[in-house]
């Protein structure tokens, strides 16, 4: 994937778009974000589904909102927050995703919310960090 996006490895942030690939940069806590428009409603449902929210300037109908869904597959790279004790955190590759349930988000600024699908559940070891609560407890 990194030879997929080899002309960006410094713009690895939000959406991009390689060699028809669609690859989803994804920071989970955005509470550093001095503005509410800018504080997207990232998270994880459950450990194979994580709700994104779409960068600004997203419609169901605009250029961007249609070209989201009609890609429907995506490669998701997540991190928990952009830097951590002022050190830049890596993003942790979770496979590919399937894009499903495109909604409007209630941005002011106009942004799309969908639920992705993994394909494989997030790794135990990742759950903590990503706030994934764990659904065997609940049953219990």
């Amino acid at each position: 994937l990194l030879a997929i996006n080899n002309n960006s490895l410094y713009n690895m942030t939000g959406v991009t778009y390689a060699q028809g690939h669609l690859l989803l940069y994804i920071n989970l806590n955005k509470d550093f974000q001095a503005e509410e428009r800018l504080k997207y409603k990232d998270k994880f449902l459950s450990n194979k589904v994580l709700q994104w929210e779409s960068q600004t300037g997203t419609t169901l109908t605009n250029g961007k909102g249609v070209r989201l869904i009609k890609q429907g597959k995506a490669d998701i790279f997540v991190r928990k927050t952009k830097k951590e004790d002022g050190i830049e955190s890596p993003f942790v590759y979770l496979g590919e995703g399937t894009l499903t349930n495109p909604r409007d988000s209630g941005n002011s600024a106009k942004a799309l919310l969908f639920d992705i699908v993994l394909d494989k559940e997030v790794p135990e070891e990742y759950k903590y960090d990503f706030g994934i609560e764990d659904t065997d407890l609940k049953k219990a």
